[in-house]
């Protein structure tokens, strides 16, 4: 025991003595730096370092023990005592500009200041202290951005566990960066999946140099190849070397069209010179043709006059039954001119394809009448227009039939292309049966490919039953995981819905028996927030249902919040009037202190006895309130103190007047000053009634105290007076 009164009380073993100690060490004082400074950083005691570090002004000693990763309390502590210092403008972010990001971590996890936490979340790089920020951080938007920028998969992982049960919206961040992720590696697989379908076509297109659409097909490839991912594509060397080889054989094929061209240009500048030499030819003809016919008028007019000469010679008959037979054929010819020219104003871009094959057989069947025309006779110039014009229907008809061709070969490639594009989506259907998802994220997916095929069935009417067939069952087998889960999303939603019925059942029954002119405040405040919690708790529901019982809910709440609303402002209106009570206390006349303080105490009941009010105005009046106490106290103490001995004996009297506190025993009358100061800095905290067990450990507290201080010897009077309190409970030296 002497040994110990030599010990200053700084370093006195027993923790309570230090924690004493350091609370009453000034952090402006050099030397009491000193001593807090060494208790901070040796106390082997947690709560004597938490006083000692809470004391601390001095912001590089701070630091120092911010950055001690080894000693997390010290570092917590100093975190704390920083956000203090950083709050009262002490500590500027200059300062901080060395600090260590496990430092900084610590100080984002302690401090609610949003400018101090703008400035220093960019610098924390490390994944696992990003990890700790979104699960400690008291900021709710630092823990988001902190979620936003995790990569490693152990931290999201982590922070995923911790957020399911704690933090809803960190939650929702690492869930939507998982959905990704999963995402871009489903798109990866696909995209591998069609890089190897574009090489097998263009294997295929290869086998096939003489198709007449090989450049168009290779050019759609190419531009599918580059659609695809560049992260894809470069595995893939083979179809840059295929490319090119197809480039090479579609130059040879162009350089064989182009000689074709060539000789097809030759033989049309060889049929320009035949027609011209046969339009020559034609005009010769039909010159000769019109003398031809005068000759025949003339030989028939002979023939008429000599006919019925007997003397004619064999040859001149046989030469007038030549004219004859001539003349006959020119007559024929003449009552066919009107039938004949008839068809030669018939324009074939008038006439679908049957009416133009009629057409041509009428034509046809009208020129073989004169198939057998006299080859020393040239024909007319009708015959030969028939002749061309029926070559022109015939060629018109021919080339509507290779156009008919070529549009069927491009259908057949839209057909293969169709075909292709279908195969493409079985292969993603049957893709989602074996990939891992949420229910919601693959039922998604497979609404997207159906929706995929839909669109191509409308763009083209191919239809490909083994293909609908294979795409069909993918989908049907794909989809099985999300049944079982939507029927039980499906149950919680219906079960969700009856208990936040039952919920507004109970509160409308609650609130048709509540007494509205006096409730109890408290249970009413209670009951209100228990029931906010139940409700978010039975989430989600049907939204057709779900939206009229919600209305009914948040009227129920607003009902309840508008009078709790209304009394919490007549209790910040009374407790307003007590804080302008106690500022007029607070400045009364030296020689009315006492009464003045009677007064506060009674006003301190009245405090207790009125409810409560919004958080930040009750904390705004309370400290108010406490203020005016305390500057009446300080100058009663003040007062008092002009007439005590020692502040020795003030602590002893301290612990008598808490020993009667907590033995509901009166103090006598030079002691009231004293025991109203303490009341009123525990004001807060006697608010609640302290248990039985409670009550023998502070007992037992203040009888050790009593004791490590050595009072007994110092102050007799004050002994006999804490003894006394002793006895009552049994527990003397």
């Amino acid at each position: 025991m002497f040994v110990n009164l030599l010990i200053p009380r700084w370093r006195h073993p027993n923790a309570a003595i230090r924690c004493h100690a350091a609370a009453k060490l000034n952090p402006h004082k050099p030397a009491h730096v000193e001593k807090l400074w060494q208790l901070a950083n040796h106390d082997p005691a947690p709560e004597v370092q938490r006083i000692a570090i809470t004391r601390l002004n001095d912001i590089h000693r701070l630091l120092e023990l911010l950055q001690r990763e080894d000693r997390p309390l010290q570092s917590e502590l100093a975190a704390m005592r920083l956000s203090e210092l950083y709050e009262q403008q002490h500590l500027n972010l200059n300062t901080l500009a060395d600090t260590g990001q496990f430092a900084l971590t610590q100080l984002l996890c302690q401090s609610q200041n949003s400018l101090l936490h703008e400035s220093l979340l960019p610098r924390i790089q490390q994944q696992p202290l990003l990890a700790k920020l979104a699960m400690q951080s008291s900021l709710a938007a630092t823990r988001q951005q902190a979620a936003i920028r995790l990569e490693e998969d152990s931290c999201i992982e982590s922070v995923r566990q911790y957020a399911k049960e704690h933090d809803k919206a960190v939650y929702r961040i690492i869930r939507e960066h998982l959905k990704r992720k999963q995402q871009l590696e489903t798109e990866r697989q696909l995209a591998a999946s069609q890089a190897e379908q574009f090489l097998q076509q263009l294997h295929s297109l290869l086998n096939q140099p003489e198709h007449p659409h090989l450049a168009a097909r290779l050019e759609h490839l190419r531009q599918q190849w580059q659609q695809l991912p560049h992260t894809v594509t470069q595995a893939y060397t083979e179809f840059p070397k295929l490319s090119d080889k197809a480039d090479a054989l579609i130059l040879q094929q162009q350089a064989a069209a182009a000689h074709e061209a060539q000789q097809r240009a030759a033989q049309a500048a060889l049929t320009a010179q035949l027609n011209a030499l046969d339009q020559q030819l034609q005009h010769s003809l039909q010159s000769l043709s019109s003398t031809s016919t005068q000759a025949l008028q003339q030989l028939s007019d002979a023939f008429e006059r000599i006919a019925a000469d007997t003397l004619l010679t064999t040859e001149q008959k046989q030469c007038l039954e030549q004219l004859q037979q001539r003349l006959s054929w020119c007559q024929t010819l003449s009552e066919d001119a009107d039938a004949l020219t008839t068809s030669l104003q018939v324009s074939a871009e008038e006439l679908d394809d049957t009416a133009l094959q009629s057409l041509i057989g009428t034509v046809q069947q009208q020129l073989s009448t004169y198939y057998h025309w006299p080859t020393d006779t040239p024909r007319p110039e009708l015959l030969l227009n028939l002749q061309r014009h029926l070559e022109q229907l015939q060629q018109q008809l021919q080339h509507r039939q290779q156009q008919a061709a070529e549009q069927a070969e491009i259908e057949q490639w839209q057909h293969f292309s169709i075909i292709a594009q279908k195969e493409q989506l079985c292969v993603a259907m049957e893709t989602l049966i074996d990939i891992d998802l949420p229910p919601s994220d693959r039922a998604q997916q497979i609404r997207s490919l159906q929706q995929q095929w839909k669109a191509l069935d409308h763009s083209n009417q191919v239809s490909v039953k083994s293909l609908w067939d294979r795409f069909h069952q993918a989908a049907q087998q794909a989809y099985e995981p999300c049944d079982q889960y939507f029927r039980e999303q499906s149950r919680l939603r219906a079960w969700n819905l009856t208990q936040r019925e039952q919920i507004c059942t109970h509160l409308q029954s609650y609130f048709d028996t509540l007494d509205w002119q006096q409730p109890d405040w408290h249970a009413l405040e209670a009951i209100l927030k228990k029931a906010k919690m139940e409700w978010r708790r039975y989430a989600p529901v049907d939204r057709a249902p779900g939206k009229p019982l919600q209305l009914h809910f948040n009227s129920l709440i607003q009902q309840a919040e508008t009078a709790l609303d209304a009394h919490r402002a007549a209790c910040a209106e009374a407790k307003q009037s007590l804080v302008d009570h106690a500022a007029q206390l607070a400045e009364c006349d030296a020689d009315e202190l006492q009464s003045a303080t009677q007064q506060l105490k009674q006003l301190q009941q009245q405090w207790k006895q009125l409810g409560a009010t919004e958080h930040s105005r009750e904390r705004q009046l309370w400290q108010a309130f406490r203020g005016h106490g305390d500057r009446l106290f300080a100058r009663l103490r003040a007062q008092q103190d002009a007439t005590d001995s020692t502040s020795s004996e003030t602590d002893a009297r301290l612990l008598c007047i808490r020993l009667e506190i907590l033995l509901h025993q009166p103090s006598p009358e030079t002691d009231q000053c004293l025991r109203m100061e303490y009341q009123m800095q525990r004001l807060e905290a006697a608010l609640e009634t302290p248990t039985t067990d409670q009550q023998l450990s502070e007992l037992e507290q203040l009888r050790q105290m009593w004791k490590q201080q050595g009072f007994a010897e110092s102050f007799p009077e004050l002994d006999q007076r804490f003894q006394r309190l002793l006895q009552q409970t049994g527990k003397t030296e």
